[in-house]
């Protein structure tokens, strides 16, 4: 019985509740994501933007390395914030120019936490 519901696609051979439309929709996905067709950028969250926009500030100040993803780049980044445009939203890495927008994630920043009296 469940080889019979593998068929096909093995999704929606036996579900009765899907619109056909939606399994037509569902099942193009799945053939783009097979070919590698395009990723959407993830959304960061509040505070891991805030995390990001920390790391390049203090790397901008003090000069020290990141390693920075940048959406749609295979390799990443690595070197210091030589400049920020705040106008623009870009920054200057490694002799490239990208937008604060396309960065994903951002290593070698370890925030410090100081509780002063």
């Amino acid at each position: 019985m469940l080889a019979k519901r593998l068929e096909a696609n093995g999704l929606f051979e036996s579900s009765r509740m899907v619109l056909p439309e939606h399994t037509r929709r569902l099942v193009q996905q799945s053939e783009i994501d097979k070919q590698g067709g395009p990723r959407r950028k993830p959304l960061l969250d509040e505070q891991e933007q805030a995390l990001i926009s920390a790391a390049l500030h203090i790397s901008r100040i003090r000069g020290n390395e990141l390693t920075v993803h940048v959406w749609g780049r295979a390799e990443p980044l690595i070197g210091a914030v030589t400049r920020f445009d705040q106008y623009h939203q870009r920054i200057t890495i490694a002799g490239v120019t990208v937008p604060v927008n396309d960065i994903v994630k951002v290593e070698g920043y370890k925030p410090s936490i100081r509780f002063d009296r």
